[in-house]
This record gives structure tokens, sequence and C-alpha cells, in this order.
């Protein structure tokens, strides 16, 4: 959500508080650019403006907006697209009663945290700038609230104006998220129904790969190289040591990662030579995940019976577990690996061929997409509905011709 929030801002604010400046904007010839060709309610935005904001709009696509304007459809689609979005937003947040969302205290304490962690933020990118400018960073303290002062003033608000806004925005963002979860809500059988279409298309159908929201963004339908069903025996490190060897992960400090965990695996050395004692002896894999294993969810159906699923060549799953996975050839082998977050034997109870994902693997994320799929269809015909019924109203005015005249 704060995303959304600051996102709304930072484009609103843009919009209605832009000034010159040497951009694209200026070396394009523009007629009327102080014509006003969009007004919200009482809110007015000449050529100039949206012009403007457009140009910081297309480049996230790699695009200039002479791109844009070369072709008729895509230029009135991105236009059409960007206001409507800026009307709903407007809208909702000037209306939310009328939507029967109820400002309650426990959203009144997230937005007042989320406000804080914004000013947290902003002291921060002012002081970075303040101590660029030659000023000392032991004196940023005595100057803080005056250089957040400065900022709003430069928005053209006060702090308690400012922050009223940002509620506002917080609001339209609950309001919305509201309206799409009654709208959106995909049975079971229709996602199951997807599968099976998925598969009655054939192998080409099924190697696609689907983007989702959720914390797990890429999932292949279909195994070009197979899957398996892993169980593991995993000996955590230390938390602090799991803390560091992360940190050390994400920078990409290969060399200093190695050596912490090769540190942490000299610690549990005998009890990882106690277990591969064990296995040689032919212990059962299963008892000693009893004995020795701290993943709980592992001593537990269904992991217990099947273990996890490996998808080979997947990414998502850390390179030295995913290979060692990958090693084994058949359910009686065991293998082994270090990851940052622990040390591992694993054992294979089901080992597939190119294959389809099972079902009920993917079925969590296949849910998320079509419901994803089913909020754009929802949040387009809100947009539609509202843009519309304003527009016929007269308190949305929106004139592409005027807009476009002397740009094309």
């Amino acid at each position: 959500m704060m995303n959304r929030v600051l996102a709304l801002i930072l484009a609103l604010i843009m919009l209605f508080t832009l000034t010159a400046c040497d951009t694209e904007v200026d070396r394009i010839p523009m007629s009327g650019a102080n014509d006003v060709v969009l007004r919200v309610f009482d809110t007015e935005v000449t050529k100039y403006q949206l012009y403007t904001q457009l140009s910081t709009f297309v480049g996230k696509y790699d695009m200039t907006m002479a791109d844009v304007l070369e072709e008729k459809a895509l230029r009135e689609k991105l236009v059409g697209d960007f206001i409507s979005d800026m009307v709903v937003d407007y809208v909702w947040l000037n209306s939310y009663e009328d939507y029967g969302y109820k400002f309650n205290q426990a959203e009144q304490d997230e937005f007042e945290k989320q406000f804080e962690e914004f000013l947290v933020s902003l002291d921060e990118v002012n002081k970075e700038n303040y101590i660029a400018e030659g000023g000392k960073a032991d004196r940023f303290v005595e100057e803080r609230l005056s250089l957040r002062e400065r900022y709003f003033k430069m928005l053209g608000y006060s702090e308690e104006e400012f922050k009223d806004y940002q509620k506002a925005v917080f609001i339209s963002g609950k309001v919305e998220d509201l309206i799409l979860a009654e709208a959106v809500n995909i049975p079971p059988e229709t996602v199951e129904g997807y599968y099976n279409n998925l598969l009655k298309d054939g192998k080409n159908q099924m190697a696609r790969t689907y983007t989702f929201t959720s914390a797990d963004p890429v999932i292949t339908v279909y195994c070009d190289q197979g899957y398996r069903y892993v169980k593991h025996l995993q000996l955590s490190f230390p938390a602090a040591s799991i803390l560091n060897n992360a940190k050390l992960y994400t920078e990409g400090n290969t060399a200093d990662l190695q050596k912490s965990i090769d540190r942490d695996v000299a610690y549990i050395q005998n009890t990882i030579d106690e277990i591969r004692a064990k296995i040689k002896a032919g212990v059962d894999f299963d008892t000693l995940i009893e004995q020795y294993g701290d993943d709980e969810a592992m001593k537990l159906e269904p992991y217990k019976s099947r273990g996890y699923i490996v998808v080979d060549g997947d990414t998502s799953v850390i390179e030295s577990y995913r290979t060692a996975c990958e090693s084994l050839t058949d359910t009686t082998m065991v293998g082994e690996c270090a990851t940052y977050e622990a040390f591992f034997f694993v054992q294979a109870s089901e080992i597939s061929g190119p294959a389809p994902m099972p079902f009920e693997e993917i079925k969590a994320e296949m849910t998320a997409e079509l419901n994803a799929m089913e909020k754009n269809i929802q949040y387009s015909n809100i947009t539609t509905e509202l843009v519309n019924k304003l527009t016929e109203s007269g308190d949305v005015m929106m004139d592409m011709d005027l807009f476009f005249k002397g740009l094309v």
C-alpha cells in the first residue's frame, strides 16, 4: 500500500505543481500551452502540464512522447488511460464514504505509521542534499524541521495540509481495495478448468510462464526437464549468522559469504559426520529427519510423505540447493549442500521426466493470476463507468482535440 500511496502523491503533485525546465517538452513546439485541456471538478490542467506529466509517464516504457504522438491509436489510448486513472483517483479521494468505507482507529494508526516512515525518508534525503551542499552533518538536526518546511512549501503545502492530502490518498487506496475485493472471487472449479484447458492445448501452450504479484513471482506450468519431490534434513545455522549471510548473499559478496558458510558448517561438522555415518549404515532417512531436522514443516503432512517440489532449472531456488536436488537420479540417493541458511541432506521421494506441473502445486499461483486478470477487468469497468458518469454530469471536462492540436 505504501508504494501506491507515494506514487499517487508524486503523480498528482507533479501534475499540479509543474514548473518550466529544460526538458524534451521545452524543445517541442506547442501552440496553446496554457489552454485548459482537462478539468476535474475545480482543478484545471493545462496542455503544457498534461504533456509534461505524460512525457514522464511514458519514459518507463523506453519511449518519448514524440514516439507516442506518431501513432494515433497509441496516443489516444495512453492519454485516455492516464486521464481516466487520474479522474478515478480524484473521485475516490473525495467521495470515499459513498462506497461504504469507514476510516477506523486501526487504519488511523496504520496511516500514522506510514506518514512517520515518509517523514523519516524525507529527512534522509534532505540530509544527503544538505551535506552535498556543504552543510555540516552535526548541524542537520537543528536544520531538519526547517528543511521539511521548505520542502512542503515548494509543493504548495504546509506539513499539516500535506498530511491531510496523504491521508486522503491512503483512503483512496483502501476504497479501491474494498471495491475490487468484492468484485473478484474466482471459484476453484474455474481455476481447475483453466488448467485442464491448458493441458488439452498441449505442451506448447503449457510452456507459458505466468507472472504473479505473490512472493514467488514466476511459475512454469510445463517442466521441460522435470521436477522432483524432495525431502530434506535441515541443520540451521545460528540466527545471527543467517542474518549476516543473507546480507552478504543479497549484496552478491560471494567470497565473504562462502567463508562465513564454511565457518557455520565447521561449527556443526560433528553432527554432519554423525548423520553421514548413519546414512551409510542404512538408517531410514525419515527417521533421521525426525531425530535431527529442524524444519518442523518437513515433519508434518503433506511434506512428511512427499517433501517439497523442486523444478529443474528454477532460479527462484537457491542454486546450491537446486543443484543438490537435481543430482538425485533415484529415490535411494542422498545429496548434500549448504546454503546461507543451513546445511541440508536431500532425498527425492519422486522424480519426473518432462511433464506438466501437478495442479495442486500451482493452484494458488494460478488462482492469483486469474484474480489479477479479473481485477484488471473490474478496474477498467469501474474506471469507464465513473469517467463517463462524471463527463456526462459536467464535473469532468476532457478536450482531447484541443490537447493534440499543434502537437501532431
